[in-house]
């Protein structure tokens, strides 16, 4: 965990800083899908067609999750019920691509597609 407020510039596509996890989108003002899931332990692989994944370790000291991308903050917290809990998540990501081009042309809605997969640690 580090003491920042945002991950290195040369973060890898998911980090992990305090209580947010960061995803490096495709593009920029858009709304990507996201869905979240929980686990007791670590998930198999998705068999999902991905562009990038990615693992992170993050501290939850007050039972909610921040996700930002490296834009800024997505709507909602996600509320992990567990307050003190360290968790890791895998996230992974479709429609980078996509959005990257649509973004550039208007404000496209879910282009982008992340699964965010947390389990305890």
């Amino acid at each position: 965990m580090s003491d920042r407020d945002e991950p290195e510039d040369e973060a890898p596509f998911v980090a992990a800083c305090g209580q947010r996890v960061y995803l490096r989108s495709g593009g920029h003002t858009h709304t990507p899908a996201l869905s979240v899931e929980v686990w007791d332990d670590r998930p198999p692989a998705d068999g999902g067609v991905w562009e990038a994944q990615g693992e992170a370790g993050v501290d939850v000291p007050s039972g909610q999750v921040g996700v930002w991308t490296y834009g800024g903050p997505c709507e909602d917290a996600i509320e992990r019920g567990e307050a003190g809990r360290r968790w890791h998540v895998r996230a992974c990501v479709s429609g980078r691509e996509r959005v990257r081009e649509l973004a550039e042309q208007g404000v496209p809605v879910h282009a982008e597609r992340y699964l965010l997969q947390f389990w305890p640690v």
